[in-house]
C-alpha cells in the first residue's frame, strides 16, 4: 500500500533503530509519528523473534498511503462584496519526499489575495524544518462604497522550526512586506492627510515566533491527544516614501 513515499521519509520517524535496545514505548511512538504525517491511513507493526539470533527481534511495519493532495473550492455572497470565491491546492507529500507545497487565492469585489507556500520538515538531518510563504494582497474599499483608498501588499516569510521534545517544537520566522497606499479624487481628507504626513509606500519587517505542542494519535480524525499553538508577531518599519 505504499507506492509513492520514499523509504527515508518513513525511516526518519522511527524512534527505535536497528540494533538498539527493545522498547515497546518507542515502537508505539514510531507508529504515532507515522500516522501524524497525514498521508498514511493504516500503520501496523509486527514483532517476531529473529531467525539469526535468539536475543533479537524482527520489527516489521506495514503502511498504507492515502491521498496527500487536498483541493478546496469556496463561494459565497456578501451585501458589500457581492460574489466571493476562492480555491486552494496543497500536497503534503510532493513526489514522495515528505515535503509540502500549496497555492491559494481568494477574490471578491474589493479584495484579492494570492499565496504560495513550501515546507521541508527535515531541512537538516537532525530535524530542523524550513518553510517559505509568499503572498500578494490587493484591496480597494471604494468599490463597495467604503473609504476611497487602495492598498497593495506583497511579502515573503521564511521560518525555521526545531523540535524541543517528542511532542513540541519552536519556530522562528522573518519576513518583509511592501505596502502601497493609494487615493482617488473622492478620497476622504483623513486619507490625504495621512499620506501627506507619513507617505504612501511603506516597507516593514515581520518577526514571527511560535510554540506548538501536539500528542494526538493521528493527523486524520484523531481519537485522543491534545494540540495547542502559541504564536506572537512583531512588526517594524524599514522605510517610507511620500508622494
Amino acid at each position: 500500500g505504499n507506492y509513492k513515499t520514499h523509504d527515508e521519509v518513513l525511516r526518519r520517524e522511527m524512534r527505535l533503530q536497528e540494533g538498539s535496545v527493545f522498547s515497546m514505548s518507542k515502537i508505539n511512538e514510531s507508529r504515532r509519528r507515522l500516522l501524524n504525517l497525514g498521508y498514511l491511513q493504516d500503520v501496523d507493526h509486527k514483532i517476531t523473534p529473529s531467525m539469526e539470533s535468539n536475543n533479537q527481534m524482527d520489527l516489521l511495519y506495514n503502511v498504507k498511503e492515502t491521498s496527500a493532495i487536498t483541493a478546496n473550492l469556496q463561494a459565497g455572497y456578501s451585501d458589500y462584496d457581492g460574489f466571493l470565491y476562492g480555491a486552494s491546492l496543497s500536497d503534503q507529500n510532493v513526489f514522495g519526499t515528505g515535503k509540502s507545497a500549496s497555492i491559494s487565492f481568494d477574490n471578491s469585489k474589493s479584495t484579492q489575495y494570492y499565496s504560495i507556500g513550501y515546507r521541508d520538515p527535515y531541512f537538516t538531518t537532525d530535524g530542523i524544518g524550513f518553510s517559505f510563504n509568499a503572498y500578494l494582497s490587493k484591496s480597494d474599499p471604494s468599490k463597495v462604497d467604503l473609504s476611497s483608498y487602495t492598498t497593495d501588499i506583497y511579502g515573503i516569510l521564511a521560518s525555521f522550526d526545531a523540535p524541543i521534545s517528542e511532542y513540541s517544537k519552536l519556530s522562528l520566522g522573518f519576513g518583509v512586506e511592501h505596502i502601497k497606499l493609494g487615493k482617488s479624487a473622492n478620497s476622504s481628507t483623513q486619507v490625504g492627510d495621512f499620506i501627506t504626513k507619513y507617505g504612501h509606500i511603506f516597507d516593514q519587517f515581520k518577526i514571527v515566533g511560535s510554540w506548538l505542542y501536539s500528542d494526538v494519535d493521528r493527523a486524520l480524525f484523531p481519537t485522543k491527544g491534545f494540540a495547542s499553538t502559541l504564536a506572537v508577531e512583531g512588526y517594524g518599519p524599514l522605510n517610507s516614501k511620500s508622494l
